[in-house]
This record gives structure tokens, C-alpha cells and sequence, in this order.
């Protein structure tokens, strides 16, 4: 799936005391305990045909497929839909959003062990999530 650099889209701040790593295709922001991480990735509407709306309702119905529950957010400036579930050993939250066109696929993975650990600071995260429109110029 094609990327698109999302520091030119997306503005999100770190919860205190994690860290922002830049990955080749998406950002991670890391607790200090280093054993979790927030991955924030998107793709190009264009090269792939999927529009950010039809991704999230694909997403809804995959996990509804799955057993999954789904449910509608606002994260900051984004919309769309949540989920959580257990894959493995692992505790996963995932959030399909979309500014105006631009989609964002937001994924927090931790041990099973310490599912709802760090949800205050991602939630607070999340809430900060701000939309960049990088087609407009600041001269507009």
C-alpha cells in the first residue's frame, strides 16, 4: 500500500513521557516502558482507489466479520470507527479515521497482559489529533 509522509498531514503531541519514533511509512510514539507503542500510517487515495469513507466502512464490516466490535469516534480533528480485540498474546485498539479525504489507520498494541494500562494517555492523545491539509499553501 502506498504511504504518505504524515508529518505533512497530521499533527498529534506526545502524552508525557512517550516518545515519537519516524518509521519508514508510519509514526510510532513509545511509553518509556518501551513494551507498547501508538502506530499512526495512511496511504494515498489516488494510487490505491480506496476513498478514506469507503476504507472506514470497509473496515466496519471486516470487523464485524470477525466478531469485532466497532463503534463510531472523534479523535481531535478525525472521524470514523474503533475496535479492540486480542490477537495472540497481544491487546490491540485500533481506530479507522478520515480528515475531509485523507485517511489515518491508528493501531495500539500492548501485552494482554496490560490491556487498559495506557489507555488514559492514548485516549488523551488521540483527542489531540489535529488535520493538516497539505494542498493548501499558507499564502491561501
Amino acid at each position: 500500500m502506498a504511504t504518505t509522509p504524515l508529518s505533512s498531514w497530521v499533527a498529534i503531541e506526545p502524552a508525557t513521557g512517550w516518545t515519537l519514533e519516524a518509521h519508514a511509512g508510519h509514526v510510532a510514539i513509545v511509553p518509556t516502558s518501551g513494551d507498547a507503542h501508538l502506530r499512526l500510517s495512511s496511504f494515498s487515495v489516488e494510487e490505491t482507489g480506496i476513498d478514506a469513507m469507503r476504507w472506514i466502512e470497509t473496515a466496519i464490516h471486516f470487523n464485524h466479520l470477525r466478531g469485532r466490535p466497532s463503534v463510531a469516534v472523534r479523535c481531535g480533528d478525525f472521524v470514523g470507527q474503533a475496535t479492540a480485540f486480542v490477537a495472540g498474546s497481544r491487546w490491540f485498539r485500533g481506530w479507522s479515521l478520515r480528515a475531509e479525504d485523507f485517511p489515518l489507520d491508528v493501531t495500539y498494541s500492548c501485552g494482554e497482559a496490560d490491556a487498559g494500562r495506557d489507555d488514559p494517555a492514548v485516549d488523551g492523545m488521540l483527542r489531540t489529533l489535529r488535520f493538516r491539509d497539505a494542498r493548501r499553501t499558507t499564502s491561501e
